[in-house]
């Protein structure tokens, strides 16, 4: 039991750096992560982008999880190969880029890559009853934390999906690599992805179970297990993304882009 109201800010703040990522209140987390992804869809200049791009980056790496980080970008560089081999095959019939580069592609993936290193964060170092509580503080209707909550949570749920699964895989002597996959697409899809999609189905109904059981919708007065503490660190770091982001748009109005690189706004 608490013995005191008096608290130490600075010993919050101290505790919270020493915390890392985890010890970030949610509020700030969600603040971070939607602001910083609207203005990376607001902003078009490649410099601005860049700016945004380098803090979020900085603030995923805060979450101390480099496989994690190695994964997700591995993915994204796949993503972007198919983008690119699509936009050749389209080409070879239709001018689809009109004289453009490829290197148009740019923008956009910078924005991508800057909205899933600030979700990132709040993904893997919150669970999912701080993220409800966080959101329902925000006096959100129902309809709208819900499916955000499930959103942000999918993406570790996702990663241990694949996890358990391949493991029962090598359990079974089939090795799951970039190499068997191109071997036998088929086969290891159907290893693979048709067991992910029974074990979101099943996620489905679980999430609605633990919804009930967590009393979500019966009353306002139900109190969190675990009160949330908004503390001068927190209002520090939303501080600075806020500053991130006014500088990137005094970039973007400011500074020129040069005629070479004009192709790559979007």
């Amino acid at each position: 039991m608490q013995e005191s109201f008096a608290v130490n800010d600075n010993t919050i703040y101290d505790d919270k750096r020493l915390k890392g990522m985890s010890g970030i209140d949610v509020r700030a987390k969600l603040i971070i992560t939607f602001g910083t992804s609207i203005a990376a869809i607001a902003i078009s200049s490649i410099y601005a982008q860049i700016v945004l791009l380098a803090a979020s980056l900085i603030y995923a790496f805060y979450m101390r999880k480099p496989k994690v980080m190695a994964l997700t970008y591995l993915f994204v560089v796949f993503i972007m190969a198919v983008a690119a081999g699509s936009l050749f095959i389209i080409n070879m019939f239709v001018n689809f880029m009109e004289g453009r580069s490829y290197f148009a592609l740019a923008v956009p993936f910078m924005r991508m890559v800057t909205m899933i290193n600030v979700l990132l964060p709040l993904a893997f170092t919150t669970n999912i009853q701080s993220i409800l509580t966080a959101l329902k503080s925000f006096n959100l209707p129902l309809f709208i934390y819900i499916p955000v909550a499930v959103m942000i949570r999918f993406i570790p749920a996702f990663i241990s999906d694949i996890k358990q699964i391949i493991e029962s895989l090598a359990t079974r002597g089939i090795e799951v690599s970039f190499i068997s996959f191109f071997k036998s697409p088929l086969l290891m899809g159907r290893y693979l992805f048709m067991p992910l999609l029974f074990r979101s189905l099943r996620a489905s109904e679980e999430l609605g179970v633990a919804a009930e059981l967590k009393g979500i919708g019966l009353s306002d007065k139900v109190r969190p297990y675990k009160s949330l503490n908004f503390t001068a660190y927190d209002m520090f770091l939303v501080i600075c993304f806020i500053c991130i982001i006014v500088t990137s748009f005094m970039v973007q109005i400011h500074i020129e882009v040069p005629e070479s690189l004009r192709s790559l706004h979007r």
